[in-house]
């Protein structure tokens, strides 16, 4: 059965949105790997002594509320969860380019493995343009991968900041992150959306046979 002239236009329409949708997410994802990385690198190289944490009260509120943030010679970074920054070493010495120094390690980890799920998803909208649909067996594998990456990033972040606080402190607390949870959850539910892929994948085998 030919395609009416309405029909290659949707399709055209389609193929264009999805590499649209592939630029963008692609142009994102360096921008994030790119911003996180300098960060990192801006922190190893920046002095010990430039980093400080102030109590600064919060304006318009008069009871007494301080908020910590931290300073890298005297410019502004970031607010801090003060118990992050107060961990010490074995001469009671805390270490705040260190401890800005693991919250980048941090995020830099879950930028790149964000990046990777991105990554996967623009080449699911690519091959979904190219085959004019998206139930193909790579589109599956590549599914369950963004679900591998997203249960990872519940544990491989964490993982690593408590590698960092044991190598540096002596004294490490750690405590249960609710969002770690959400990943794992996040995990099952793509697991899910990749075993339909794979029915669809049949699905469309059996009737590319039939056609």
């Amino acid at each position: 059965m030919k395609q009416t002239k309405d029909e290659n236009r949707i399709g055209l329409l389609n193929k264009d949105a999805f590499r649209l949708l592939a630029v963008f997410l692609g142009y994102f994802m360096l921008m994030l790997v790119l911003i996180s990385t300098w960060d990192l690198v801006n922190v190893a190289r920046t002095d010990k002594n430039a980093f400080e944490i102030r109590q600064i009260p919060v304006e318009n509120i008069e009871n007494g509320q301080t908020l910590y943030q931290l300073f890298k010679n005297g410019d502004y970074q970031c607010d801090v969860d003060i118990n992050e920054y107060s961990l010490l070493d074995t001469d009671g010495n805390t270490d705040y380019k260190y401890c800005a120094l693991i919250h980048s390690v941090r995020r830099l980890v879950n930028v790149l493995i964000i990046a990777g799920m991105m990554l996967l998803v623009v080449q699911i909208a690519t091959s979904t343009a190219r085959e004019n649909t998206p139930f193909i067996k790579k589109n599956a594998e590549r599914m369950k991968c963004i679900a591998v990456l997203a249960l990872s990033l519940g544990i491989l972040p964490g993982l690593i900041v408590f590698a960092m606080k044991t190598v540096r402190f002596e004294y490490i607390h750690g405590s249960f992150d609710v969002f770690d949870m959400y990943n794992q959850l996040l995990f099952v539910v793509i697991m899910f959306i990749a075993a339909i892929f794979e029915y669809g994948v049949k699905l469309q085998q059996d009737n590319d046979l039939i056609a």
